[in-house]
């Protein structure tokens, strides 16, 4: 069962999604975004919800989750959601945990990458492995 004040704020942020979608296209841009918060009601609005204001690309990148350049209402809608006040424990050690795993296999690859220019330094050219020697160039 959904609260009172969970569904009230669902439908505000609905109705602040109609608002800044300008061209009634159903989802929203970075532009759309930009120009409503530039807007005192845009930060008076995200205040209320207990958004943090930030600067609208990274409220953007974060809402646009399948990075299509544009947003949808539901998402809108869920992204803000999840937005609301501090990140909890849980969120932070989530973070942590992908962090740590995004680090490890960054530093698994870079060192498969160098294993990889080793072995090709390393490995003879065509020619000499035919007996030919280096290729002569012409002067």
């Amino acid at each position: 069962a959904i609260s009172h004040e969970a569904t009230y704020i669902r439908e505000h942020l609905s109705h602040v999604f109609t608002i800044i979608d300008k061209d009634c296209s159903g989802s929203m841009t970075l532009d759309e975004l930009e120009e409503w918060m530039e807007e005192e009601n845009g930060r008076v609005d995200f205040q209320a919800l207990g958004i943090a204001e930030g600067d609208p690309w990274t409220l953007f990148k974060l809402l646009d989750e399948n990075a299509q350049g544009v947003v949808s209402q539901e998402a809108f809608v869920n992204g803000c959601l999840k937005l609301r006040g501090n990140a909890s424990g849980v969120d932070m050690a989530s973070l942590r945990n992908e962090s740590r795993a995004t680090q490890e296999l960054l530093s698994m690859l870079i060192t498969r990458m160098e294993s990889l220019s080793d072995a090709k330094k390393r490995r003879p050219s065509y020619g000499s492995r035919l007996g030919l020697g280096s290729p002569s160039r012409p002067r």
